[in-house]
């Protein structure tokens, strides 16, 4: 594609130049077979790491290509103005920058957003797929395959926080559907949320039972599910708990 490099400078009629280094700090040698290297002056005076800039049109506005052999990745870009007649390390510095680079060209940011928004395809698909996972188990409140996700990301913890946002968890609430309660092991001393809301909901809701001796609470099928020992001498009305 070319002019991948690019600088404003202060003054025309310059000579600059960009070097090119990888995560590992290791510098670009552009000479022989290129390729990554442990940096040295001595090379650096040869020439072998200078990807040389030109100016537009007598202009102050430089630019350069990036070497296509480097693999796709993120890399640092140095500028650098020649003092003498050969590249030296002491070369001044005008500036730094980061290069996205995906083995061809430049990485597009702007079209990354637009085909984010658009739904895209390829990778992207599989990300709005999770994403769309994601959001519906949020509203829904459930967990199935939220750990398929969290096993996906490598980051299960800040994705927990991400997904479980106060006003997404209410959301989840509001279209939670909670269980009945089927038996004795569901109404504890300590109950769960879930439980604490669902038993005066099923008492109050499903057909009950009470006589002089026992109290029950059933569920939406009429079974019932829960009883309690009553004890009632026309004074005083008392009931053990329910489960019991």
């Amino acid at each position: 594609m070319g002019n991948e490099l690019k600088h404003l400078h202060d003054t025309t009629g310059s000579t600059l130049y960009a070097v090119v280094f990888n995560a590992a700090g290791q510098i670009w040698d552009t000479t022989g077979t290129p390729a990554f290297e442990a940096l040295t002056t001595a090379a650096w005076a040869n020439g072998d790491y200078d990807v040389a800039l030109s100016a537009v049109d007598s202009s102050r506005w430089y630019l350069g290509t990036f070497p296509a052999t480097i693999a796709a990745g993120d890399y640092t870009l140095a500028i650098y103005e020649q003092v003498g007649g050969s590249p030296a390390f002491t070369d001044t510095l005008l500036a730094t920058t980061m290069m996205s680079w995906n083995g061809s060209a430049e990485v597009d940011a702007t079209a990354i957003d637009t085909l984010t928004k658009a739904g895209g395809d390829g990778d992207l698909a599989a990300i709005k797929t999770a994403a769309d996972a994601i959001d519906a188990l949020t509203k829904a409140g459930g967990d199935g395959d939220l750990a398929a996700i969290l096993v996906d990301t490598g980051n299960a913890g800040i994705l927990q926080v991400d997904i479980w946002t106060a006003t997404d968890a209410l959301d989840a609430l509001s279209k939670a559907v909670i269980p009945e309660i089927t038996g004795g092991a569901d109404a504890p001393a300590e109950p769960t949320p879930v439980q604490a809301l669902m038993l005066p909901y099923q008492d109050r809701r499903n057909a009950s039972k009470a006589s002089g001796s026992t109290r029950t609470v059933a569920n939406d099928a009429g079974e019932e599910v829960l009883t309690a020992i009553t004890d009632d001498d026309n004074g005083t009305f008392n009931q053990g708990k329910l489960g019991d």
